[in-house]
């Protein structure tokens, strides 16, 4: 299993997240985090948070909002590919401990 996790949407907070990662000699491009290489606990968590998240809804917003941020954390295990996006206000829980999960754990 593979998972990426990127930023999308927010203008503001898009550039100065590219601002910052260039003046830090870092890159901006997605986290990701290789399941394989991981402890077996650590997979299998790591497989309990995805389904917890898959299975989430966060409250719908009627709100149009043009500068919205949010994230995008792509699954890919074997031939089958799942993306489950998030918009960073209103997160469900669930999708908030997959992503604070992978972080904490993916190379950038």
């Amino acid at each position: 299993m593979k998972v990426s996790v990127q930023q999308v949407g927010g203008i503001a907070p898009l550039n100065l997240g590219e601002l910052k990662a260039r003046q830090e000699g870092l890159s901006s491009s997605p986290a990701e985090l290789d399941g394989d290489a991981l402890s077996e606990p650590e997979r299998a968590e790591l497989v309990r948070l995805v389904d917890a998240a898959a299975h989430a809804t966060s409250p719908a917003s009627t709100q149009r909002v043009a500068d919205r941020s949010g994230h995008r954390i792509t699954i890919r295990d074997r031939d089958r590919t799942q993306v489950i996006s998030a918009a960073s206000a209103g997160m469900a829980p669930e999708v908030a401990r997959l992503l604070e999960w992978i972080l904490s754990r993916a190379k950038r």
